[in-house]
Parts: structure tokens; sequence; C-alpha cells
């Protein structure tokens, strides 16, 4: 899979909703911090529930 450039600096949160192998769903998050600048863009998806 190829990887996209690193976008702007700054704080990012990503999230994840999925369900299970045993049919309950489960969400999570988590939030990471981008220091050097990449050429690339922000791209933000949703996924349609």
């Amino acid at each position: 899979m190829a990887l996209r450039p690193l976008g702007p600096a700054g704080t990012y949160t990503v999230g994840c909703h999925i369900v299970s192998d045993d049919g309950h769903p489960v969400s999570d998050t988590f939030t990471f911090a981008l220091t050097n600048a990449g050429a690339g863009t922000i791209v933000a998806r949703r996924i349609a529930r």
C-alpha cells in the first residue's frame, strides 16, 4: 500500500468503528502530534454506517 505524503504540522485524532467477530461494535480513538510538516494535504474520510 502506497502512503500519501504527510500533511501540515498539528494535532490529529484518528477514530475507528468496527464490528467484532462476535458481532458487538467496537470503537476507539487515538491522538498524535505531527511536528514536521509534509507536502501533503489533509483528507478526512467518513464511512457511512
